[in-house]
């Protein structure tokens, strides 16, 4: 059976570096193309937990994503990271305030499937996004955050704009993840010349749709790569604007057959 294939971009950058100081990089990406697997994931935690936070999620994925997709073993893969972050969170005595977690979003793409079937599996402020050539384009996922029910200029200026209502290793109820914590959208089909974008909150905080949607169409003729490091200087000199900074996660995925 012939495979759908891809062509994709990505981009993981620290950001604008705090003023005196120096920011660890807690985002993470991954993909797979023999899979279908990308993945953006944004960690939270004490001195160096987010890093690792956002490892586990990395793993997690690639250890147990394997074959078709599936709800199950996709909610099962964000279910073993939240287990490991809680059981090192416990077992380092962390307070609370410490304690390791982490926002992500992946896309799981059945490259057996010429209608190009996705399982979207979403949790805190981290985005997805379905574009055309033409900047048109709608988000796929709703943030788990404060400012949800803001207009998104108002969102953007809000204090509270980064704080999460649901995280990986913020829960210990099992049953709470696979039932309510974890949303999945399955009634999203990748089709050919269609870009998916997955981005961080170093991103969403800076660039508003309307500028993904500009990016996307004037870099259209470049593919992934000039859409994703065209978003990536924009983020970044928007952040040097802003003199504020955060970590940046982006993979850019068109499907090319």
């Amino acid at each position: 059976m012939a495979h759908i294939m891809f062509a994709s971009h990505s981009a993981c950058h620290i950001g604008v570096p705090k003023p005196g100081g120096i920011r660890p990089n807690e985002d993470k990406i991954f993909f797979d193309h023999t899979r279908g697997l990308f993945l953006v994931a944004d960690g939270m935690g004490g001195p160096g937990g987010g890093k690792f936070a956002s490892a586990m999620v990395v793993d997690c994925v690639n250890q147990i994503c394997i074959g078709r997709p599936t709800r199950a073993v996709l909610v099962s893969a964000m279910q073993e990271a939240n287990d490991r972050m809680v059981h090192t969170s416990e077992m380092k005595h962390l307070n609370q305030q410490d304690y390791m977690g982490c926002v992500a979003t992946m896309a799981w793409i059945d490259v057996e499937d010429p209608n190009g079937r996705t399982l979207i599996a979403h949790i805190g402020d981290t985005r997805a996004w379905d574009f055309e050539f033409d900047g048109n384009g709608h988000r796929l996922t709703i943030d788990h955050g404060l400012t949800n029910h803001l207009p998104e200029a108002r969102a953007m200026r809000d204090p509270d704009r980064c704080i999460v209502t649901r995280a990986l290793g913020q829960e210990r109820s099992r049953d709470r993840i696979h039932s309510q914590w974890i949303d999945v959208v399955d009634t999203f089909r990748l089709i050919p010349e269609r870009l998916l974008l997955l981005v961080s909150d170093g991103v969403s905080d800076y660039l508003n749709s309307a500028a993904l949607a500009n990016t996307v169409t004037a870099e259209w003729s470049k593919g992934p790569v000039g859409i994703t490091d065209k978003i990536l200087k924009r983020t970044l000199d928007e952040q040097r604007l802003q003199a504020t900074g955060d970590n940046i996660g982006i993979v850019a995925v068109i499907r090319t057959s």
